[in-house]
């Protein structure tokens, strides 16, 4: 019951008792306490609910801990660079990772063009157990921040001319889906090519020892 709801309901029961005492007698006086006993007894407490459930059911026969790989690489300019998180999995399908930090940087030019970029990740993934028609999936959101500070020049016949300078900040957060016996067996992956570079994921767990 609401505040609304639960004023609403104190002002009927306040006006029926003043109704009650204003005509006075023993036998309204009874009345009264028969009234308001019914009525404490009916009432709902603020953090009462009707639809109380019991534990979350296991999804899963076993716990599993590992690793959720990165792997950062671009051609122009070159760069290559990994990373991992631990990554544990419940019974109950939950997740749990740990965090991480990516840094890379590359400088190269063709002869007309000269690029430089230095950046960071910042890696804070989340996840969860999906299981569809008998399949059992690892949905996650890569949560990965990027810090990039990119520079280009421009060859003029005789020198370098600065051409461009930034920040730059982007976000992923595409979600990626691992199948869960691959990753407990030979490793999942999740590849990804952007703007940015190309970007791969394995999932790898091991599952713990059933009671």
């Amino acid at each position: 019951m609401g505040r609304v709801e639960r004023g609403f309901f104190l002002y009927n029961v306040s006006l029926l008792i003043y109704i009650i005492l204003s005509r006075g007698g023993s036998g309204m006086k009874l009345l009264l306490s028969g009234v308001l006993i019914v009525a404490l007894l009916s009432m709902p407490g603020c953090g009462s609910s009707n639809n109380a459930t019991g534990p979350d059911p296991e999804v899963l026969d076993n716990n599993y801990s590992g690793t959720l790989h990165l792997n950062f690489s671009n051609t122009f300019p070159e760069f290559d660079e990994s990373t991992s998180v631990s990554v544990e999995v419940d019974k109950y399908g939950n997740m749990t990772f740990g965090t991480g930090t990516l840094d890379y940087s590359g400088e190269d030019d063709n002869g007309e063009i000269k690029i430089k970029r230095t950046g960071t990740l910042t890696i804070q993934p989340n996840g969860e157990y999906i299981s569809e028609t008998g399949n059992e999936h690892l949905a996650v959101n890569e949560n990965t921040t990027v810090n990039e500070h990119m520079q280009t020049w421009v060859w003029d016949g005789s020198e370098w001319q600065p051409y461009m300078d930034e920040n730059i900040t982007a976000t992923w957060n595409g979600g990626l889906v691992f199948d869960l016996d691959e990753a407990a067996t030979i490793g999942s992956v999740c590849e990804i090519t952007n703007s940015q570079g190309s970007i791969v994921w394995t999932l790898t767990l091991t599952p713990g020892l059933a009671p």
